[in-house]
């Protein structure tokens, strides 16, 4: 699904849903859930945005990392976003952005326009030293793009782009480098390292969406350089490199962190054990986003083995490949058995602590308990949330299993 035909079809959606929610919500009203709100209610203070400190926005984040000065910078851009690509796309087009079904068109037409597999829009600066060639570029796999920024990216080549190895850096837009996409030094400093001119900023106002954050300008004429050997560092052979097991969490000197028999690059639930309930069923069929029948109900036959096909239809963020991140105290959760989404989970307590040292990290979902509805019997709600919209359910136990069915849904 393209960009724009997604966000008509998320606005008739939500209008349709929104519009049976006030009779529906009396129907499944729960004296369990509104307790709960109100023990949570004296935790909700909205506490005064406080930017990080100059020192620690200029701290450089990994020994791999080396910052020089640049004599004759080129302009700092704050609200260039994507691209120079994108910029010119935008400009040649203004008038057909006003006409929905041509800007549909631009959009499909952006979609495919790559250089190997990443979009032209995402690129930051790509540049060849003789058979070699590398793509600085942005994407949202291990980052929230919304609240935090997209993440710094680095794709490889050492066959004059036959093929590709894409590799996170570690590091975030505005958090606290925002790398220049009009810089003129070489991409190249030498065969080993990568620079880009790049700007030291730090957040001045929270996110309130569709508002995005300030930033103040900190340090300009900088160049960032970042060793490629580092970058690419992959200690257990997993497929995962130590920078993006750090940020998961999980053992880089350990290719099998929970142990469970799955690699880590190839485990959805990488840090705990999958156990098999049937409450811990009715939680992966929300996350995997299983289809549901005509009548608008996902129906779980717990004799059945769950198979979870996912369309690009089906994704809400088009060809987006995220990890996302859940907090959850309750054992059974924990053990999630995921299959398409992988799901980097963990504690409250750990996340608390976790927050601290990756302030842009992970795409957040939420899940709330299993909240028992008042008026019916064996029938239960639950409240989910990601990014900027979420969702509530209706769980309803049947002779084979359950029955989910959604009950209303927001945006913002």
């Amino acid at each position: 699904m393209n960009f724009s035909k997604m966000i008509l079809t998320c606005i008739l959606l939500i209008q349709i849903f929104n519009y049976a929610t006030a009779q529906n919500d009396k129907r499944y009203s729960s004296k369990e859930e509104d307790a709960y709100y109100d023990s949570v209610k004296t935790t909700w203070v909205h506490k005064e945005f406080i930017p990080v400190s100059i020192e620690l926005a200029k701290k450089i984040p990994y020994d791999f990392i080396k910052v020089t000065k640049v004599n004759e910078p080129s302009l700092y851009n704050p609200k260039q976003v994507f691209s120079t690509y994108w910029d010119s796309i935008m400009v040649a087009q203004k008038e057909d952005m006003k006409d929905f079904t041509k800007f549909d068109s631009i959009m499909q037409t952006i979609e495919k326009e790559k250089i190997g597999d990443i979009p032209k829009m995402s690129i930051i600066k790509q540049e060849k030293l003789g058979e070699k060639w590398a793509i600085l570029y942005t994407d949202s796999k291990y980052d929230d793009f919304i609240y935090g920024g997209w993440g710094y990216w680095i794709a490889l080549s050492e066959n004059n782009g036959k093929t590709w190895k894409h590799y996170y850096t570690g590091l975030t837009e505005n958090c606290h480098y925002f790398f220049k996409r009009n810089s003129v030094i070489p991409l190249w400093k030498d065969s080993g390292t990568i620079q880009i001119e790049s700007v030291v900023v730090h957040q001045v106002s929270e996110v309130s969406h569709p508002i995005p954050a300030e930033f103040e300008l900190i340090q300009d004429s900088l160049a960032v350089m970042m060793d490629i050997s580092s970058i690419i560092k992959d200690s257990d052979n997993d497929g995962l490199t130590d920078i993006a097991e750090n940020k998961m969490m999980l053992n880089p000197n350990n290719n099998d962190t929970d142990g469970d028999g799955i690699i880590d690059s190839l485990d959805k639930n990488p840090r705990f054990k999958s156990i098999k309930t049937d409450k811990s069923i009715i939680y992966e069929v929300l996350i995997e986003k299983f289809r549901p029948n005509k009548k608008g109900e996902m129906d779980i036959d717990l004799a059945k083995p769950l198979c979870f096909k996912r369309n690009k239809e089906d994704s809400l963020f088009m060809d987006f490949e995220s990890v996302y991140i859940f907090i959850t105290d309750d054992k059974e959760l924990q053990g999630l058995n995921l299959q398409n989404s992988t799901m980097i989970i963990m504690t409250s307590k750990e996340y608390e602590g976790y927050k601290l040292k990756y302030p842009s990290h992970f795409i957040k979902c939420d899940y709330s308990k299993m909240y028992k509805c008042d008026k019916k019997v064996n029938t239960f709600k639950i409240n989910t949330s990601e990014l900027t919209g979420g969702s509530s359910y209706i769980v309803r136990k049947t002779k084979k299993g359950w029955k989910i069915m959604m009950l209303s849904s927001w945006i913002s």
